[in-house]
């Protein structure tokens, strides 16, 4: 699928159960106060980022990323608590604000991630280290309103998903659903 605006790089991310999506951002809609979020408002579409800073979305690198992706099979993810990355991970200025979020635990995330950037060229990702995490929203800066956040309960925390599925999104806008299982 193809739309109408064009990024700067490509993106691999963990497409989370529709079921879990919702819960998050009911959470949001219903824990976080409006005059808290930040510019960069609520995440509609919860995921976690596998690799940012693909410089090349072609058919190839597409079919590449497929080749791997199915030798990985499903990746378990644990979703384990919120915390706030502050303005740009506490390092720069980041316009949208801070960044609510769940901490992911999971190792076959950081063997594929390492994996994809040994194997690809992502000179757009500016980060050394990874951080799996799924945005919540971002919260106005000039508040410093996080803490008040990150102690609170939620459904969804503690529990173990099994991701199956991964969403492509190119640096041209194209987008597609790859598989992460040892069948076609």
């Amino acid at each position: 699928v193809k739309l109408d605006h064009k990024h700067d790089y490509g993106c691999l991310m963990v497409l989370l159960p529709s079921v879990v999506q919702k819960q998050i951002t009911d959470w949001c809609l219903e824990n976080v106060l409006d005059c808290h979020v930040g510019v960069g408002g609520r995440e509609f579409h919860p995921h976690i980022t596998i690799k940012y800073g693909f410089s090349d979305s072609s058919e190839e690198i597409v079919q590449s990323l497929k080749s791997l992706l199915v030798r990985y099979g499903p990746i378990k993810v644990k979703l384990k608590r919120f915390n706030v990355f502050k303005s740009g991970y506490g390092k720069w200025e980041n316009e949208d604000g801070n960044v609510l979020h769940i901490e992911v635990e999971s190792s076959q995330l950081y063997e594929l991630n390492d994996t994809i950037t040994k194997s690809f060229d992502c000179s757009g990702n500016k980060h050394s280290e990874y951080k799996p995490h799924i945005t919540v929203c971002y919260l106005n800066s000039d508040l410093d309103v996080g803490n008040s956040y990150v102690s609170l309960a939620a459904s969804f925390l503690g529990q173990t998903i099994v991701i199956d599925r991964v969403e492509w999104s190119g640096a041209d806008d194209t987008h597609e659903i790859l598989h992460l299982s040892f069948l076609p």
